[in-house]
């Protein structure tokens, strides 16, 4: 361990987002896009904070993009054992 205190979850993630990104995915959120099933679809939404539909999605996926990408940067830095990896293997090929 180098020292360093670790970064909490909140702040990278409130980091990694531009203001805009924040505001599509906190109006997909309070709108209820993510519930399931969904209570309003994206281009209902996209009207909110007044942008193309196109825009919206685009703004919201790379919202997402970069939550998961921070969520996961634990996960991403263990390689898989040969364990997990022959029980991938097998689930690709079952059919």
């Amino acid at each position: 361990m180098s020292g360093e205190k670790p970064i909490p979850l909140s702040a990278r993630l409130d980091g990694a987002l531009t203001a805009r990104k924040k505001e599509v995915l906190q109006t997909a959120l309070y709108a209820g896009y993510f519930n399931w099933p969904r209570d309003a679809d994206s281009t209902s939404i996209a009207k909110t904070p007044d942008i193309a539909h196109s825009t919206f999605n685009q703004h919201l996926r790379a919202a997402e993009s970069k939550e998961y990408s921070e969520c996961s940067t634990g996960f991403r830095k263990r390689p898989f054992s040969a364990f997990a990896n022959l029980r991938f293997a097998q689930h690709l090929t079952r059919g």
